[in-house]
């Protein structure tokens, strides 16, 4: 009979280590950093438990000690489910077991709602042969729901430095923009970054009423790769709060020929 071991993660209870070290001497088998391992012999379950002293848990690893298993089972396959806490899977969200998807926090970054749906149906397109959407995006949306509002898309100055990209910023406050004004939220803003070679939007950042909603737009357009033109040209309702888009790219502007005014 075909004998299979599976890895799985389950922390266990303190109380339980010391009758289950026991067992897991017994039947021959230790699993590393809080872990247990399960099998199956004859069709029976079977379990292990051991522990190496209590390590961070941000450490955890599985590690098994084959030769001291195979002494009790002749294990033919071995499918590791869990590794360091989290379900490996591929770019279709398959596990190792390929007809068993996993998506979301199990997975690890970036853990996000929007994400996590996103990869649920990936996952299930993939499933049921539906062939129309084959790939999370790229480029996710961050937002802070507190107030005021916080939302990102894309690089950071910090980031684009640290990549050598000779960029530009344009910015707008919500006091300069009408529905701003009626709200009372004057202290909000849009910030653009852009490279000031052909001004390509490279990230989006803003603080203030609505940001997790506003940053869609400056999202579209980055995965259009679209420029800072895109605002200038386009027709946005009046009074809006999205209309900062337009003057941030405005400003931007005037950013960039100021650099261009100085000698290089």
């Amino acid at each position: 009979m075909k004998r299979e071991l599976t890895i799985t993660t389950e922390p266990l209870d303190e109380a339980k280590l010391v009758t289950q070290r026991e067992m897991s001497h017994e039947m021959g088998a230790a699993v590393y950093f809080a872990g247990v391992v399960r099998g199956t012999e004859e069709g029976k379950s079977i379990s292990a438990i051991d522990y190496e002293a209590f390590k961070p848990m941000a450490e955890r690893q599985f590690h098994l000690i084959f030769d001291q298993v195979e002494k009790r089972w002749p294990i033919e396959s071995i499918r590791l489910i869990h590794r360091t806490g989290l379900i490996n899977v591929n770019e279709r969200y398959q596990t190792l077991v390929s007809h068993i998807y996993a998506a979301g926090d199990v997975i690890g970054f970036p853990a996000l709602a929007a994400t996590s749906m996103e990869q649920a149906r990936v996952a299930m397109v993939h499933a049921f042969d539906l062939k129309y959407k084959a790939r999370v995006a790229p480029l996710f949306p961050l937002a802070v729901y507190s107030i005021p509002e916080v939302a990102m898309v894309g690089e950071t100055e910090e980031s684009c430095r640290g990549k050598s990209i000779d960029y530009c910023v344009g910015r707008a406050y919500y006091r300069q923009n009408a529905r701003g004004q009626i709200a009372g939220d004057l202290n909000g803003l849009v910030k653009l970054v852009f490279r000031r070679e052909d001004k390509k939007l490279l990230g989006v950042h803003i603080i203030g009423l609505s940001a997790s909603e506003l940053v869609h737009i400056g999202l579209m357009v980055l995965q259009t790769g679209g420029t800072i033109d895109t605002f200038i040209d386009s027709v946005f309702n009046y009074p809006t709060v999205g209309e900062t888009y337009k003057y941030a790219a405005y400003d931007g502007l005037g950013q960039l020929a100021a650099r261009d005014r100085q000698p290089r």
